[in-house]
């Protein structure tokens, strides 16, 4: 199975997943069409099994890089820059699977509920790392606040992907030129934080 995913994924470096056909796949994987279809039953099946793949290998970095213990003795702002940083790479490579998988995902099915988890699970890490600091939020019960902040950036950074920009959304923070200053700069503000040290 791991040659068929493998064959994709470089498939997906050049072009759109509609650009691919399954005899491209199993050209590039070096098997048969008959054992695509003995672990797929489609075009679709690989993509989402390349897609659940990328999410467990994206949520295995993000649990190791913000685990509430990693954190002590950082400074908020730090922190918050980090999340930027990763919430600015998150979904922009590979950028054709991440644009095939949303779009699959806006109708009911698997690609949807895939969708649905990998967001939820970063909702809740970046959620819980950011309430081990609820001493340098403002709010007197921030969990919903924390909550909503990282769920409007997570969406945000959804759309940077179909609008190839973070600009929309923070202009301000985009002139230093760095990627990830519009989604820092944003979660700053949500959460009523200046992200400076």
């Amino acid at each position: 199975m791991d040659r068929f995913l493998d064959a994709t994924a470089e498939l997906l470096e050049d072009r759109p997943f509609e650009e691919i056909s399954v005899q491209d796949i199993v050209r590039r994987a070096g098997r048969s069409v008959g054992s695509f279809y003995g672990r797929f039953r489609d075009k679709d099946g690989v993509l989402l099994a390349l897609a659940e793949r990328v999410h467990r290998r994206r949520l295995a970095l993000a649990r190791e890089m913000f685990a509430t213990s990693r954190w002590e003795g950082r400074s908020t702002a730090e922190l918050l820059r980090t999340i930027g940083v990763v919430a600015s790479e998150l979904f922009s490579e590979p950028k054709n699977l991440n644009l095939a998988l949303l779009g699959r995902a806006v109708s009911p099915g698997p690609f949807r509920e895939l969708l649905v988890e990998c967001l939820s699970e970063f909702v809740a890490l970046w959620s819980e790392v950011i309430l081990s600091r609820s001493k340098d939020l403002p709010f007197d019960e921030p969990e919903a606040e924390v909550r909503w902040a990282v769920t409007i950036l997570l969406a945000l950074s959804l759309d940077a992907v179909l609008l190839g920009s973070w600009q929309f959304c923070v202009s301000d923070a985009s002139s230093s030129g760095e990627r990830h200053a519009a989604p820092e700069a944003l979660l700053g503000r949500l959460l009523c934080l200046d992200c400076r040290d």
